[in-house]
């Protein structure tokens, strides 16, 4: 045991080592501070080093959202920590390679540029997966088909070897029209389809099909396919129009209006100049607005015709004196 008279002696040294590890500590923290500080302020003002330029420059952010959300982010190939939607704060100003991926979903890749001080929105819509088909139930090879609208809903007529099908957008949910199938050249060709009170018109370059309504207590599938007009040159343009009276037509220069209700009486409205010009019929305005030839300037230009108010007037009256001649003869 030292004896208390030595203790007086060891206090100096220690407590001159003391105060040496404190200065050390000291100017140690000192200078930390002094060179950590400026680096702090740059970082909290939005500055970063960029080791290309070899100096500080003020940092972008990229916004990366998608539809839909929860999609795995890839930036320049490193999987970010969270998922869509993400901001990745505090980057420097360049290109970036942004990549999308999500199950279900085609991935999407881009690059976009960032640039100091900004804020980049990449906002993306992924497409999903069609890889994986269902096959539509219709009985029989199909020939073609026709989509069309149906107030709000979207419909496919379908023409196959075993018969004509209307379905919804699925082709699981259809009802059988006509048991009686087009054949495979005249389905090929279809063009286009109208729905007018449940009566069925569809056409190619030559000539218009109608499917008239079931007839009373007919079976399902029973109903009649006709041919309704042949054209003399091509058909161009075929429209439902005059309160869904009538089909309005382009054949080749004539503009013609067909009675839905009696395909026989096809009434004239006008004639056009030239074989390539051409008319569109607004159903909602009841007028045409026609590309033909002009005689004074020589030059194709460009018409707006209206529909006469007394034109249904005119078309009944057309179609009394048809009836009188047959009667005559």
């Amino acid at each position: 045991m030292p004896s208390l008279q030595k203790c007086p002696r060891m206090l100096p040294r220690s407590l001159k080592r003391y105060v040496i590890i404190r200065k050390i500590l000291f100017w140690t923290i000192a200078v930390i501070f002094c060179v950590s500080t400026p680096f702090i302020i740059l970082f909290s003002l939005g500055y970063s080093f960029d080791p290309e330029h070899k100096s500080f420059i003020k940092t972008s952010a990229l916004a990366i959202k998608t539809e839909p959300d929860g999609a795995d982010i890839f930036i320049n190939g490193k999987k970010q920590p969270y998922k869509s939607p993400y901001t990745i704060r505090y980057i420097l100003p360049r290109g970036y390679t942004v990549r999308i991926e999500k199950k279900g979903y085609y991935p999407y890749e881009t690059t976009v540029s960032t640039r100091s001080g900004h804020v980049m929105d990449c906002s993306v819509i992924l497409i999903p997966d069609v890889s994986k088909m269902e096959m539509a139930s219709f009985p029989g090879e199909v020939y073609g088909y026709l989509v069309y609208k149906k107030y709000l809903d979207v419909r496919i007529l379908c023409f196959t070897d075993q018969g004509i099908y209307d379905s919804d957008k699925t082709g699981k949910d259809y009802i059988v029209l006509s048991r009686k199938p087009l054949e495979r050249d005249e389905a090929k060709t279809l063009r286009g389809f109208v729905e007018i009170d449940d009566t069925y018109f569809f056409w190619n370059r030559k000539i218009i099909y109608k499917i008239a309504p079931p007839k009373p207590d007919a079976l399902p599938g029973n109903r009649e396919v006709t041919r309704v007009y042949t054209a003399h040159d091509r058909l161009r343009m075929v429209k439902s129009g005059i309160k869904d009276r009538y089909l309005i037509i382009q054949d080749g220069k004539e503009v013609l209006a067909i009675d839905n209700e009696k395909s026989t009486v096809v009434f004239s409205l006008f004639t056009l100049k030239r074989r390539a010009s051409s008319a569109y019929y607004d159903e909602k305005d009841g007028a045409f607005i026609i590309c033909d030839y002009d005689d004074i300037t020589k030059q194709m230009k460009l018409f707006r015709k209206a529909l006469r108010t007394n034109l249904l007037g005119e078309i009944k009256t057309f179609v009394q004196e048809q009836r009188e001649d047959k009667k005559t003869i």
